[in-house]
């Protein structure tokens, strides 16, 4: 299985315009948040300080903010086009000739899951990486805690795995290379929707935000937000009252609400994401299967 892994690697990696489709999504948040996000933002907080100055805490948590979007796009399109190689192989007739050859179906699921978990997790830390660097400095890779890191890490690998997994039920039934580039297309292009990134949780209606509150992309955002945003958020609001944190933090989805509008803790958030990861689990075998079998 190990070879099929390697070879899954190298096809994707070798595909350029597949793997710079991931990157597009990202290109449009940063475009977004040039144009208002980042406006919207300094508003918000000017107004809950009742100041025309933010400072640095203020400036490099709004920057957070964004960086935690950008992670949460890439884990969506970096899931979808690490596992094109799946409908390549499904369309060229080399699925059927590595079963005549004797490879079992689960070992071609693993190997295409596997892969792809890969793949998006590197190309998920190099997003992270880059963008920490570009709008925080160097000195924002230095300011976390062995503890936060490990968090960070361990909430990518959980991420990148949960992505493919979503990503991987949908993908196993496409029999085009056309259907899923439309399919790459349109989750690249609503993901920053329907994930609270694009525009603020508290700028969408209640039936919206309940819709979205739904959705495990918005809770790995809270989650990823939470770990990032922490030291700069403790700075700037440190002598402020803890409503107005909690009312900046629900506004921008920094923290989530369950449908009696009570907030979510961060282990409420986790259990949900594992609840989806097993959910996801079970469909993607199920449509594995049924793939191979029409």
């Amino acid at each position: 299985m190990l070879s099929l892994i390697k070879r899954n690697l190298l096809y994707t990696l070798r595909d350029r315009t597949s793997f710079a489709m991931s990157f597009i999504s990202v290109a449009i948040l940063i475009m977004m948040y040039k144009l208002f996000l980042n406006n919207l933002q300094i508003s918000q907080l000017k107004a809950a300080i009742h100041s025309q100055h933010v400072g640095l805490a203020g400036t490099t948590m709004i920057n957070f903010w964004l960086i935690s979007g950008l992670v949460v796009v890439t884990l969506a399109t970096a899931a979808i086009n690490g596992l094109s190689v799946l409908v390549e192989d499904r369309v060229s007739g080399k699925q059927a000739d590595f079963m005549i050859a004797g490879v079992k179906p689960y070992r071609m699921l693993l190997a295409y899951l596997i892969s792809a978990v890969i793949l998006t997790f590197i190309t998920t830390g190099a997003t992270f990486l880059a963008g920490t660097i570009i709008f925080v400095g160097w000195s924002g890779l230095t300011g976390f805690s062995l503890v936060a890191w490990s968090q960070l890490v361990g909430l990518m690998v959980f991420a990148s795995l949960l992505a493919c997994l979503l990503a991987l039920p949908w993908v196993a039934m496409m029999k085009s290379l056309q259907s899923f580039s439309i399919f790459s297309t349109m989750v690249g292009t609503l993901i920053g929707f329907v994930a609270g990134i694009y525009l603020p949780l508290g700028a969408l209606s209640n039936s919206l935000q309940k819709l979205v509150l739904s959705l495990p992309f918005v809770h790995e955002g809270a989650l990823f937000k939470q770990i990032l945003m922490a030291p700069s958020a403790d700075s700037f609001f440190k002598g402020m009252s803890a409503a107005a944190r909690q009312q900046y933090d629900l506004f921008f989805g920094n923290r989530l609400t369950d449908l009696a509008g009570q907030v979510i803790s961060s282990g409420a958030s986790q259990l949900y994401l594992l609840a989806w990861l097993v959910v996801a689990s079970l469909l993607t075998i199920l449509s594995y299967y049924w793939s191979q079998r029409h």
